[in-house]
């Protein structure tokens, strides 16, 4: 079994019974966001908010495509399937999520939607694409270079000297990775940071419209 498959299971596992909203106080944000996000993985549909279940009555197919997903949510599709890939932690290549359900994309929704401890969990784990609790400068290297491209409003000089600003901010300009309690330590205190992190939030009635409504 792959390094990913074995680390997001032992994180992520939706399947686990144990709930808990009690977090000792010397537990680290990376224990307590992962308690929170897995909470969140296992609501039960019925336990979402009605404003959120009624959105999922108005879409036509019980799966939606990443595609289809991206269009609705007007960002890149390789950025959706890293989010998908919560759901789907054995999966090693991202290329390999296509579809999401609806109510995983009603949870999805609770999750971007939810405290700046989760949405920097999900944003750090977007980034640790090799699954092994790190954000490398590599990787956060290629993740930038490729969402800026897809931005389409940056030339590659500017791109470059945007990404190299970004890895300066995460120290990654001198060191080769981070874990999770360095990363949210500099997101936490960094207000352009925290700014970018809110644009993962998205409003809960995202999918009000049909897919099939979205323009090609």
């Amino acid at each position: 079994m792959s390094k990913r498959c074995t680390t997001a299971h032992t994180v992520l596992d939706i399947d686990r019974p144990s709930r808990s909203n009690l977090t000792p106080p010397t537990m680290r944000n990376r224990q307590k966001a992962e308690i929170h996000l897995r909470s969140l993985l296992n609501e039960s549909e019925k336990s979402l908010p009605a404003l959120v279940r009624r959105a999922g009555d108005n879409l036509g197919s019980e799966q939606l495509s990443v595609e289809q997903i991206s269009k609705l949510l007007k960002t890149q599709e390789f950025l959706i399937r890293r989010l998908a890939r919560i759901f789907y932690p054995s999966t090693e290549n991202v290329q390999h999520v296509k579809t999401v359900t609806i109510p995983q994309a009603q949870k999805l929704t609770c999750i971007l939607n939810s405290t700046m401890e989760v949405r920097a969990l999900v944003f750090f784990l977007i980034l640790d694409e090799a699954g092994d609790e790190y954000v490398t400068r590599a990787g956060m290297t290629e993740f930038y270079e490729k969402y800026f491209k897809g931005l389409k409003t940056l030339d590659g000089d500017r791109i470059q000297e945007v990404v190299q600003g970004l890895l300066q901010k995460f120290h990654l300009d001198q060191r080769f990775r981070i874990d999770f309690e360095e990363f949210y330590s500099i997101v936490s205190k960094d207000l352009i940071l925290l700014e970018c992190l809110s644009q993962f939030t998205v409003h809960p009635t995202w999918f009000m419209n049909s897919p099939s409504s979205q323009p090609e």
